[in-house]
């Protein structure tokens, strides 16, 4: 049964309620985070392309 069709029932309590809202929050933080580690694991990678093409230049011989 989905939230809103339960959202719907008269008897539900007021606990039940605000536990649902918190787990809809949660939900919605925890997309969140995997939206901001994807993100920043991409920084990671592309910090690391960097670094490796910054240490080939360092490795090669300098022309006089």
């Amino acid at each position: 049964m989905s939230d809103q069709a339960l959202d719907g029932n008269l008897g539900e309590c007021a606990g039940c309620a605000q536990l649902r809202q918190a787990l809809r929050e949660a939900r919605l933080r925890t997309r969140e985070l995997e939206a901001e580690n994807d993100a920043l694991r991409e920084e990671l990678l592309s910090a690391g392309e960097m670094i490796e093409t910054l240490a080939l230049d360092l490795e090669r011989p300098v022309a006089d």
